[in-house]
């Protein structure tokens, strides 16, 4: 059995949209009319304001379109037709209808004097852009040949008949026609709203033989309208009357013996003939009904087939839907991973500017260390210049003092012994004195060199140890660039490892996509195929059923009446 879902996403795959209507209900007769329109009205048919106002009649009608279709009456006569009144009628009603419903999908019109004036009004709903659809109504009381009048008036129309009684009895079916016939969708479903119908058909008789006229149109209301039966219409509305019902028994008494042997030989043979008719008609509907079981039964298989079908899908989805979490778990694993890995990316970036940055101020630190170096060898080399020309000076000052002395001894010698002056021992004194100032200043000089040697030895020290930082600034800045590189191989492949997990995800959930698609189509397709199924057969056996109740055969349902009589009198 297919479900209210299934059957919602069958009705969605139907791409045709119905056009507007008008729907006129005629009533044969016109009694039958104003009750139509009243379930109509169940059904969510658009209604004018002043609908089924008791002061005009109790008609579904506007005020505005009632007082045009009398005065198109008086002016262009029974028929509606006419020249320029008509077409100015036809105008004004028009306007009417945009007015009274809008863009209602379904227009409900219901008045006696509608249909004097379908022209009229056919020319006026196209107008408005909407298609005149007829609906005639005739109840049990309703005389066959008005009937028979009223469908040879509207033939040709997009119409429907549709009698009360046997709309009383089956009404989902009934109006479920009449929108097919119509070419109409209802805007509320007839099961939705049978209890309401049910009620406004309380009272309604129950539908009698069917036969002429009658059967043609019951046959109508569930079958559909058949072109084929427009001859035998017109053949029977030629005729004078309909012919009655035979009897179970003759209308004359035999008179004598024979005759009345004669007689129930024909009565024996009837009823023979009657068993066997009977006989027929229960095999007919064993048949049917094993049918109907098989049918049910196939139903009953394909409904298991398609919950197996839906609970694999759903385990299905289930599973792709773990899949998609495991891979959504994983791709936020690498990305936290990811995270991590360029975190430290960036610390190690930050160490290694320190590293480059320390690295600059060795190398300018040893460039001014070499710069000093430079500058006191230079000093260095010219205090040691200084040194050897005071040597060399002192050497040779040394020797001239020493001539000097040795004359000025003399001359001394010589003065001290003619006039008496300066003693000897003083000008030696004085020398002395020379010479420990000489070698004061060497020694100064040599201190001042062991202080340059000393500051050199530790300006090279500190070189070492700056040349020996340097080294080992620049391996470490070598094992981090190293290291830099191998985390952005590292980083590479977990990019790759994230752009195919995302492709495996996006590839895993066009897949999913697909399958569910294909799936949903091939359920619909299922579930359509299963109620087409089930329609045919349930109208195959409704016809049957709706043939035997109706047909002129006396013979045939014969044995389909006692046991409807019998069924009666057991409810009595």
């Amino acid at each position: 059995m297919a479900t209210s879902s299934s059957r919602k996403r069958t009705a969605k795959s139907r791409p045709r949209a119905k056009p507007k209507a008008a729907l006129a209900v005629i009533g044969v007769p016109p009694g039958a009319a104003a009750l139509m329109a009243g379930i109509l009205a169940k059904l969510n048919a658009t209604l004018p304001e002043g609908a089924f106002d008791p002061a005009r009649g109790g008609h579904a009608i506007s005020p505005a379109l009632q007082a045009l279709a009398a005065e198109a009456l008086a002016v262009t006569g029974e028929d509606g037709t006419g020249d320029e009144a008509a077409a100015a009628l036809s105008a004004r009603a028009a306007e009417i209808l945009e007015a009274d419903y809008g863009r209602a999908q379904v227009a409900l019109i219901e008045d006696p004097q509608i249909a004097a004036l379908l022209p009229l009004f056919g020319t006026a709903a196209a107008t408005a852009g909407r298609q005149l659809r007829l609906l005639l109504v005739h109840d049990a009381g309703t005389p066959t040949g008005d009937l028979l009048a009223a469908e040879a008036a509207t033939r040709g129309l997009s119409r429907c008949i549709i009698g009360l009684p046997l709309l009383a009895r089956t009404p989902v079916e009934s109006l479920a026609a009449a929108g097919r016939a119509l070419d109409l969708s209802w805007p509320r479903s007839a099961r939705s709203a049978e209890d309401e119908i049910a009620a406004l058909l309380e009272g309604q008789p129950e539908p009698g033989t069917a036969e002429g006229a009658l059967e043609i149109f019951a046959r109508w209301q569930i079958a559909g309208e058949d072109p084929a039966d427009h001859a035998a219409l017109d053949a029977l509305r030629g005729a004078p009357a309909d012919e009655p019902a035979p009897s179970g028994a003759g209308d004359a008494a035999p008179t004598d013996l024979a005759a009345l042997q004669a007689k129930l030989a024909e009565m024996e043979a009837a009823l023979a003939e009657s068993r066997s008719a009977e006989a027929d008609a229960r095999d007919r509907a064993e048949a049917l009904s094993a049918e109907l079981g098989a049918l049910r039964q196939d139903v009953a298989e394909q409904e298991t087939a398609r919950n197996s079908l839906q609970m694999a899908l759903q385990a299905e989805f289930r599973q792709a839907g773990e899949r998609l979490e495991a891979e959504k778990a994983a791709h936020a694993a690498t990305t936290d991973e990811l995270a991590v890995m360029r975190s430290a990316l960036t610390q190690r970036e930050h160490e290694r500017d320190d590293l480059h940055r320390e690295l600059m101020a060795a190398i300018a630190s040893r460039e001014a260390l070499e710069r000093r170096q430079e500058e006191s060898a230079a000093r260095i080399a010219q205090l040691e210049s200084r040194l050897d020309q005071n040597t060399r000076q002192l050497t040779a000052l040394s020797r001239r003092a020493a001539a000097q002395v040795q004359k000025r001894v003399g001359a001394a010698q010589d003065l001290m012994d003619g006039a008496g002056g300066i003693s000897f021992e003083e000008m030696l004194k004085q020398r002395d004195r020379q010479v420990d100032e000489a070698r004061a200043e060497m020694d100064g000089l040599r201190a001042e060199i062991g202080r340059m040697e000393s500051n050199a030895e530790h300006d090279g020290r500190i070189r070492s140890e700056l040349k020996e930082t340097l080294r080992r600034r620049e391996t470490e800045l070598v094992e981090q660039i190293a290291q830099r590189r191998a985390l952005t191989r590292e980083l590479d492949v977990a990019r790759n490892e994230a752009a195919r997990i995302r492709s495996q995800i996006a590839d895993e959930q066009d897949n999913h996509d697909r399958a569910t698609e294909a799936l949903k189509a091939e359920h619909e397709k299922l579930v359509e195929e299963l109620s087409r199924q089930s329609d045919e057969q349930r109208l195959r056996l409704e016809e049957w059923i709706l043939a035997m109740e109706n047909s002129t055969s006396w013979r045939a349902t014969k044995p389909l009446r006692s046991v409807i009589t019998m069924l009666r009198q057991r409810k009595s």
